[in-house]
C-alpha cells in the first residue's frame, strides 16, 4: 500500500517493501521538474539502501506533481533526516522553525508534516502532541532563544515519541534535554548537527505546562497592557515571590497571589479566598518571571471553574522588556 501523504507506520527497514519505484540519484535521472525534498518522505516504499544513499519515491507521485516542482539536488540533511525517519516510522510530525530559517524543513517533509513558525521568543503552541517533532536552530541563537525554543518542541512531543533537533551550533548545557529517561543520539550531516533524543513515558513537566496551555489563552504584553487601559480590564495574579516583586518591581495594577497558594486564595470553598474575588467568570491574567509557572498556576484555575483566564508570554520579563511602565511593590502589609 502506498501513501501519497503522512509516513510510513512500519518504518523503513522492510526489504518486501521496495516496489517498481526508480531511484532517485542524479538531475540527469529527474529531469528539471521535480523537487525532491518535496517527496522525499511521502511514500511507502522506502527501501534499507535509502538509509546510506539517496530516497526512493514513486513515480506517479512525482507524475502528479511535475507541473509545479522542480529539481534540487539532495543534501546531507536530507539524508541524515530521510534516514532518521525510516528509523521512527512516525504517524505524525510537527516542524518547528524560525521564520528567518533558510533550510525550509517544512517543505522537505511535504503534505505530511504539519509546520509552524516560532516566534522570535521560540515560543509556539499547537493543539496536540506528535510522534515526532523536528525542530531547526539556526545561528546564531543566543541561550535563552535556544532553550525556550527547545522547552516548546519537547512540550509536543508525545510520550515515548522523539524528538530531532538540527543544529549549526552545539547545544547549551542545562537545556532540558538530559533527564535519565530521555535517550539521545548525535551525528553530523556536512556542517550541521542532527540530534534525536527519544523520551519516556513518564509524564514530565513539559506535559503538565502543554496541558495546561492547551486550556488557556496566552497573551503578549503589549496586549495586556492595551486590556488595562480598557473598559473590561482583567485582574493581573502576580504569582511571584516578595523578594522579586520587591527587585524587579510589578505591574500597576495587580494582586499578590505567590503561585503555591494560588488556589487557595482563588477559590472560594475555603476560608482564604482573597477579596478580589468576584466571579468564576472575570477575566483573569496570571504573570510569573518567564512564562512558565503562570501557565501552571492559569491551567488549574481553569480545573477549578474559571472561565476566562490567560498568562503573559513571557511573563514579567517581557513586560519589562517592551519597556512598558512598572511601579514599585506594596510590601506594607509584610513590614518592609
Amino acid at each position: 500500500m502506498r501513501h501519497s501523504q503522512g509516513y510510513s507506520q512500519r518504518g523503513f527497514d522492510q526489504p518486501d517493501r521496495i516496489a517498481d519505484d526508480r531511484r532517485i540519484g542524479s538531475r540527469d535521472e529527474i529531469g528539471d521538474d521535480i523537487d525532491v525534498t518535496s517527496v522525499f518522505v511521502t511514500t511507502d516504499v522506502v527501501g534499507p539502501r535509502d538509509v546510506h544513499g539517496s530516497f526512493r519515491i514513486d513515480t506517479s507521485i512525482a507524475a502528479c506533481n511535475r507541473s509545479t516542482l522542480r529539481a534540487v539536488p539532495l543534501t546531507d540533511l536530507d539524508r541524515e533526516l530521510s534516514a532518521t525517519l525510516g528509523r521512527l516510522a512516525p504517524a505524525s510530525v510537527l516542524v518547528l522553525e524560525f521564520g528567518a530559517t533558510q533550510r525550509r524543513l517544512a517543505r522537505s517533509f511535504g503534505d505530511g508534516a504539519v509546520s509552524m513558525t516560532l516566534g522570535a521568543d521560540g515560543l509556539a503552541q499547537a493543539p496536540r502532541q506528535y510522534d515526532v517533532v523536528v525542530i531547526d536552530l539556526p545561528e546564531p541563537l543566543d541561550p535563552g532563544r535556544t532553550r525556550a525554543a527547545l522547552h516548546t518542541a519537547i512540550q509536543h512531543v508525545a510520550p515515548g515519541a522523539a524528538l530531532v533537533i538540527v543544529h549549526d551550533a552545539p547545544l547549551p548545557q542545562q537545556c532540558g534535554l538530559d533527564a535519565p529517561d530521555f535517550e539521545r543520539r548525535s551525528c553530523g550531516a556536512g556542517r550541521v548537527s542532527v540530534t534525536t533524543l527519544h523520551r519516556g513515558r513518564r509524564t514530565t513537566v513539559h506535559d503538565l505546562v502543554f496541558r495546561a496551555r492547551s486550556t488557556i489563552e496566552r497573551v503578549e504584553a503589549t496586549e495586556l497592557y492595551r486590556r488595562l487601559a480598557g473598559e473590561c480590564a482583567p485582574l493581573v495574579v502576580d504569582t511571584r515571590t516578595d523578594t522579586d516583586r520587591f527587585r524587579y518591581g510589578v505591574i500597576a495594577p495587580s494582586i499578590h497571589v505567590p503561585h503555591s497558594v494560588a488556589e487557595w486564595h482563588l477559590d472560594p470553598a475555603n476560608s482564604y479566598l482573597h477579596p478580589a474575588f468576584e466571579s468564576f467568570d472575570q477575566p483573569l491574567v496570571v504573570i510569573c518571571n518567564g512564562g512558565y509557572s503562570s501557565s501552571l498556576t492559569a491551567g488549574n484555575l481553569v480545573t477549578i471553574g474559571f472561565t476566562d483566564v490567560a498568562d503573559l508570554i513571557g511573563g514579567f520579563t517581557a513586560w519589562a522588556a517592551a519597556g512598558l511602565p512598572i511601579a514599585e511593590a506594596d510590601h506594607s502589609h509584610l513590614g518592609w
